[in-house]
């Protein structure tokens, strides 16, 4: 669920913060509303506590973000108890408290805040921090669907389709998910395909449901990305497709920021030690790709954090490009592979240009990359840049797996199990 501000009865003197925020200029934001907030004014520490929970422009820091919510969250400011809710239901900041976090988004829903509405819902589904409610939960996701929040919608779409919101008109919430996946809701999107794939209250349509389940998947949905692996491994009544099983099982392989050497689950910690840890990796990184070191593998990844704009480093693709470009000129494989990606994607970074992503790749392989022997399998597999050519793939892909690359081993086990 998203943050929110609740930028009703604003201190008169935060309104140059204000401006700040809807220009998206945090730090300034901040430096306005810091004196007020030090001093305990409720509106000045939402802001604050807004800015630092976001983590946008400054340093996130889930400790101070707790610390200025709470004190407005308890002067009765709900855009503040909606957003205290979430540090409290995820940790961050403070000790998990459920029971709490669903208080305070009850209070910020009661007020109308939508995205608290929604959390409530939530919970009340799961039973989490509170007695398990579904009839209360459905009230709450009909009042913040009438509002069009996504999240609110697929859920009601999808209680229908289980059979739990037995009330609610079928077509309707068919209706709804379709609004909400149209709105780049992956919830909706996920929602469809198992619909479309299973005949539940529309006819049954594979292509429709794998377009559903793909666009999810792409856009970061996990449970997605499971069922396309067991869609295309052959086993929901359709033949085996490598090329497709290949591409999925590829795709949960991450390129992205977690490959750059910091842990997957820094963002909920708040002690200094990781604040410092985070900090030493940034600066290691920074200095290991500046002119004067060089370093290949520094490239690479802050390259990669540049394209992402994640861990407190500028978005700015040109950056990344240029970054990724030195470290593929120096000769690195892992460059190799993720530019050979970019060229295949067709990615904002780059043009689309298969041929040049194959000799990227066929580079990166004869320097032994397994990346890159997995990378070319796939290439075969569906015929980009290359003549379609399934044995080739297979040679690739069990040399891939040989030199233990986890996504070639796993299609392998799942193509050989249908076999």
């Amino acid at each position: 669920m998203l943050m929110s501000l609740w930028m009703s009865s604003a201190h008169a003197d935060l309104k140059t913060a204000y401006v700040y925020l809807k220009s998206n200029n945090h730090i300034q934001a901040l430096k306005e509303a810091l004196p007020d907030a030090n001093a305990g004014n409720p509106a000045a520490c939402e802001v604050v506590g807004y800015v630092y929970m976001r983590g946008e422009g400054v340093p996130k820091n889930y400790v101070a973000a707790y610390k200025y919510l709470l004190i407005s969250a308890n002067a009765g400011r709900a855009g503040a108890q909606s957003n205290l809710g979430i540090l409290l239901k995820n940790g961050q900041g403070t000790a998990k408290n459920l029971s709490e976090a669903f208080r305070y988004f009850e209070m910020a829903g009661n007020a109308g805040v939508v995205g608290a509405q929604t959390e409530a819902a939530f919970m009340l589904l799961k039973g989490e921090g509170v007695e398990k409610d579904i009839p209360r939960a459905i009230d709450l996701l009909k009042k913040a669907a009438s509002q069009n929040d996504t999240w609110a919608e697929s859920a009601l779409g999808i209680l229908v389709l289980q059979g739990e919101a037995v009330d609610e008109n079928p077509v309707i919430a068919i209706e709804l998910l379709k609004d909400a996946a149209a709105k780049g809701n992956t919830l909706a999107m996920h929602g469809l395909g198992l619909a479309y794939l299973k005949g539940d209250l529309v006819n049954k349509d594979v292509d429709t449901a794998s377009q559903y389940l793909e666009r999810a998947a792409l856009l970061g949905s996990e449970n997605s990305r499971r069922v396309l692996l067991k869609l295309y491994s052959g086993h929901m009544g359709l033949p085996l497709n490598m090329s497709k099983l290949a591409y999925w099982v590829g795709d949960t392989f991450e390129t992205g920021p977690q490959k750059v050497g910091l842990p997957r689950g820094w963002i909920g910690e708040v002690s200094v030690e990781a604040v410092k840890k985070h900090d030493l990796l940034i600066k290691q990184l920074k200095t290991g790709a500046s002119a004067s070191v060089h370093d290949p593998v520094a490239m690479h990844n802050l390259s990669l954090l540049h394209l992402y704009g994640v861990w407190g480093v500028k978005l700015d693709k040109k950056i990344a490009l240029n970054l990724m470009s030195q470290a593929v000129s120096l000769g690195h494989p892992d460059a190799m592979v993720t530019m050979a990606r970019w060229r295949i994607s067709g990615q904002s970074v780059v043009e689309y240009d298969p041929l040049e992503a194959l000799q990227l790749l066929n580079s990166a392989a004869e320097k032994g990359s397994a990346h890159a022997r997995f990378e070319l399998a796939r290439l075969y597999l569906d015929g980009t840049g290359v003549a379609e050519n399934q044995q080739q793939a297979m040679e690739y892909m069990k040399d891939s797996a040989e030199r233990k690359f986890f996504p070639a081993i796993t299609f392998l086990l799942l193509a050989n199990a249908k076999n």
